[in-house]
């Protein structure tokens, strides 16, 4: 037996309303400076962002976009593709 797929934009529109629920709550920061807190923490870690994204980019380049020969990962029973080690993600967190 197989159940109907809700559409995306359905699911987006359900997590939508319940993320705006979780501002509703008393005490709770409002929407607005929740995404201006988390903009100003990007913004100040944008060259972190694109060193990451270009180590991922030059990886995925060196295995010609093939997820299958990168090494793989167990986590939680589950095999993942590694796009970058866990040394590299720190080196470059770390670097400024």
């Amino acid at each position: 037996m197989t159940l109907p797929m809700r559409s995306s934009i359905e699911a987006d529109d359900e997590g939508s309303q319940s993320d705006h629920k979780d501002f509703a709550s008393p005490g709770a920061p409002t929407l607005q400076a929740s995404i201006d807190e988390a903009q100003t923490i990007l913004l100040g870690n944008k060259r972190k962002f694109k060193r990451l994204v270009s180590q991922i980019r030059t990886r995925l380049e060196r295995v010609d976009y093939d997820l299958d020969l990168l090494p793989e990962k167990n986590m939680a029973g589950m095999k993942l593709a590694e796009l970058l080690s866990r040394q590299e993600l720190e080196d470059a967190v770390r670097r400024n």
